[in-house]
């Protein structure tokens, strides 16, 4: 009898923060849960930053988090990789952790976006340059790491982001009363939403972008509504502020905060259209959770933005160095309304979690095959 492969998986946080990259390892880690059932390999997960695993995506058996004790996962994690055939590291900033076991042992890198975009250290480049395969979220993700460090393109498979393997399709995509109510929102009034975290050091989302073409849009649509959620900074959201109060739209933005994860649904089916012209996602899972749930969807076309908007099937993509450009783009959202329901159906095709998890079990396989439903 052929012994399975022992697979470990390394991260920071897939359940005690929020955000892009813990999504993907939440999706991983259930896609490593779903091939171990299965009996085709053997799982052990260590997550430095967690302290409890969400059992609908891995059973605590197979799941060790370290609650931000880095000496205690180092220790334990070096050990564990002695005994692995597969290592699946989450993040570039675990490159110190692999150096000395480069060559040795079959390891699958994982990357998303702007932490490969710039000048990295020495154990962070010899993990790219050795690595057995990187793994990366976008084609302009991988782009970009052959651009800026020259990494052999051969190296790189893509494997774009899932929806969450519990996703479930809304039955209806009529707006909610309760957040109609909540916001004040009247029938037929027009809304745009972006959801994204307000950091006053990154700025890149597009948001301002989107608060720069309101004093147009308010013309054609005077009761325009645009929606901003997540978390934020208090420089970042004074900033926001103020260039609201500047360009005399206060009406018209409304920043709502963090927005948990059970009413996330609801907030896309509020609105007409995700609106999101950034220059820096790695992907942007976002943008398919927002299609998925019948949303139109605007996005930048310098980005990994492209993937997740299928080059346009699933939305408008602009330049979001183009302010006349997100106009128009945004005055199309709104003049030409979509099939929800068809637009949730290619989003579904296109994302799946089936989907996904076969990709990964073929990479773990070694047939390195990525295909795109």
């Amino acid at each position: 009898m052929l012994k399975k492969p022992n697979v470990l998986y390394l991260g920071f946080s897939a359940f005690s923060q929020f955000g892009g990259i813990e999504q993907v390892n939440k999706s991983w880690l259930y896609a490593l849960s779903g091939l171990q059932k299965k009996g085709k390999i053997a799982v052990k997960s260590l997550l430095m930053l967690d302290q409890y695993a969400d059992k609908r995506y891995i059973d605590n058996p197979f799941f060790t988090g370290f609650s931000g004790n880095k000496l205690k996962f180092f220790v334990y994690a070096f050990k564990s990789i002695l005994q692995a055939d597969h290592i699946v590291a989450s993040h570039i900033h675990l490159a110190p952790l692999l150096y000395l076991f480069l060559g040795s042992k079959r390891i699958y890198l994982q990357v998303h976006g702007i932490e490969v975009w710039k000048e990295l250290n020495f154990f962070q480049k010899a993990l790219l340059k050795k690595v057995h395969l990187i793994i990366a979220v976008s084609e302009y993700t991988k782009n970009s790491i052959v651009k800026f460090h020259q990494v052999n393109p051969d190296k790189i498979k893509v494997l774009n982001n899932c929806l969450d393997p519990f996703f479930e399709a809304p039955k209806t995509f009529e707006k909610p009363q309760d957040l109609s109510l909540k916001y004040k929102l009247k029938p037929g009034q027009p809304v745009l939403f972006s959801l994204s975290r307000l950091a006053f050091s990154e700025q890149y989302k597009g948001y301002d972008k989107v608060i720069d073409a309101l004093p147009d849009l308010k013309k054609t649509y005077p009761d325009i509504r645009y929606l901003i959620g997540g978390k934020g900074d208090s420089l970042e959201i004074e900033r926001i502020q103020n260039k609201v109060i500047q360009l005399q739209v206060e009406g018209h933005v409304q920043l709502i905060g963090f927005i948990p994860e059970e009413v996330v649904q609801q907030h896309y089916l509020v609105s007409d259209a995700f609106v999101m012209p950034s220059l820096g996602e790695g992907f942007g899972i976002a943008f398919i959770e927002a299609a998925a749930n019948g949303c139109q969807v605007l996005a930048g076309n310098q980005d990994g933005s492209v993937d997740a908007v299928c080059n346009g099937q699933l939305g408008i993509l602009v330049n979001p160095n183009n302010q006349q450009e997100i106009l128009q783009g945004l005055k199309q959202v709104l003049e030409k309304p979509i099939d929800k329901e068809k637009q949730s159906e290619l989003a579904l095709r296109n994302f799946s979690f089936e989907q996904y998890m076969k990709q990964i079990e073929g990479l773990l396989s070694g047939t390195d095959s990525i295909t795109k439903g």
